[in-house]
């Protein structure tokens, strides 16, 4: 019984220190960075955490449980409760990402894909010289021929390819080499990243994924801006919440999708680390994930209203 009472208060107090770093943007370093991916499955011991205190006549520490609960609940509802919205206007533009596992994805799978889902765009990360190769051989140059590929061995390597015309820009002060370009859909020229951030694993690498988002550009430059990739974060995180800050949204929330797993890889649970992040001159109509073997990440597509 003494066990059991201890392991409760570990628990009580565990629930209640992730959610206050959480909403106090305290997730800086090792291990509250890391932990945030946990906060979506942690709402739910919350709960049951709160319904066995009240249930054992634990009625003070329930009532607390009960805040943390609410805590949670209110990190996790505007993810998903999105009611009824309708279509926006203006130009549609599909778009696709999908991290290649350093450059071991199905190649020929992805190309599949892309005849049947028919994106405008696909931005890819992990991209090595020889999944270009691949990608080339499986026939993706007769659907996105227009492209701008920074591929690198093993991780840092991404890409663009487009239905029409890219004109390439740089970007500067990331871990990875970003793939970067403008495109013209309609009236309006959107400025493309295709983003990978490091793995905030242990060490440097925290500080090197916080300089990777703060670096990405920001709404206020010309154009609208259009971020879509691994971002290896959440919205649990508050350097990935500085983006939003920053006058970005992303098209999974804005539709309701929130909370829509696009990696599974041990130790991280089914998680939403990819993104499409839109300015104010895009907005989303629609989100949805497909596998593709040889890689933990899904691909992510969204439709998009641009202008």
């Amino acid at each position: 019984m003494r066990l059991l009472r201890a392991l409760g208060w570990v628990l009580i107090v565990l629930l209640t220190v992730v959610i206050v770093v959480r909403w106090a943007g305290w997730d800086r370093i090792t291990p509250f960075v890391q932990a945030m991916v946990f906060v979506p499955y942690l709402t739910g011991l919350s709960l049951l955490g709160m319904l066995i205190l009240f249930a054992g006549g634990r009625k003070k520490l329930g009532i607390f449980m009960v805040l943390v609960t609410i805590a949670y609940a209110g990190a996790l509802l505007p993810r998903w409760a999105v009611g009824p919205v309708p279509k926006p206007k203006g130009y549609q533009l599909r778009v696709m990402t999908v991290n290649l596992h350093e450059g071991g994805a199905d190649a020929a799978g992805l190309v599949r894909r892309i005849a049947s889902v028919k994106p405008d765009l696909l931005a890819v990360q992990e991209l090595t010289p020889a999944a270009v190769s691949a990608l080339r051989r499986a026939g993706i140059d007769k659907y996105l021929p227009g492209q701008v590929l920074k591929p690198a061995d093993k991780t840092t390597g991404t890409g663009l390819y487009s239905a029409g015309n890219l004109r390439a820009s740089s970007l500067s002060g990331t871990t990875s080499t970003l793939a970067r370009a403008t495109l013209r859909v309609g009236d309006t020229t959107l400025d493309i990243v295709s983003v990978h951030t490091r793995t905030p694993m242990l060490g440097s690498t925290v500080g090197d994924w916080t300089r990777d988002l703060s670096a990405l550009p920001r709404t206020t430059e010309s154009g609208s801006q259009l971020l879509l990739g691994d971002f290896n974060a959440t919205q649990d995180n508050q350097a990935f919440r500085q983006l939003e800050d920053n006058g970005y949204h992303d098209a999974a929330i804005g539709v309701g999708a929130g909370l829509k797993p696009t990696y599974a890889g041990w130790p991280v649970p089914p998680t939403p680390v990819d993104h499409v992040l839109l300015d104010r001159g895009v907005k989303p109509r629609g989100i949805d994930t497909y596998r593709l073997r040889g890689t933990s990440h899904r691909i992510l597509v969204a439709d998009l209203a641009v202008g």
